[in-house]
């Protein structure tokens, strides 16, 4: 199937999936980062005798940033931490609705935890907030992922309750 026969929410759809997986290797980079970071920490600490001060608040970033830009990745590949034991003893129709109302029930904290986050990076970035160790870094850099990083995870979650759709439709079951 082409994507002119998609229409405009399968190019979407597909539009984010290859966001997600972007996302997943900036996480994947992010996490590299973060242990050059600590492993450089940890050689200047003990073999020096000489911490690097910076490096744990910006370590405490990485792993922020990290974490919240794979959460849409771990969406589109469905692989989200679950309990099956009930799970795959129901019908694959109950599997679906169960799946889906737990999909909205994210989506709903996903709007209101986006909503806040936008509404905090603005005070944080108009109030040039700061943090409060000596090296005083701007806080709305890191602030911005929070907002950003849950818009990410609903779209994937809309994009993935679509495909669930489709594969409910096409095969009677929502396994890939």
């Amino acid at each position: 199937m082409g994507n002119s026969s998609k229409g405009v929410f399968g190019f979407a759809a597909d539009c984010i999936d290859r966001i997600s997986n972007v996302s997943g290797l900036a996480a994947a980079c992010f996490n590299i980062a973060l242990c050059i970071l600590v492993f450089i920490g940890v050689f200047s600490r003990y073999l020096f005798n000489h911490p690097i001060e910076w490096r744990d608040e910006v370590c405490q970033y990485i792993f922020i940033w990290a974490n919240l830009l794979a959460l849409c990745y771990a969406t589109y590949h469905e692989s989200h931490v679950s309990s099956d034991m009930l799970y795959e003893r129901m019908p694959p129709r109950a599997q679906y609705i169960l799946t889906m109302i737990g999909y909205c029930l994210v989506l709903i904290c996903i709007v209101f935890v986006t909503y806040y986050g936008f509404r905090t990076l603005w005070t944080y970035y108009n109030g040039e907030w700061r943090s409060e160790t000596i090296y005083e870094m701007l806080l709305w850099p890191v602030m911005a992922i929070v907002p950003v990083g849950f818009l990410l995870f609903g779209l994937q979650c809309l994009a993935t309750m679509r495909r669930l759709v489709i594969r409910m439709k096409t095969t009677g079951s929502i396994r890939k």
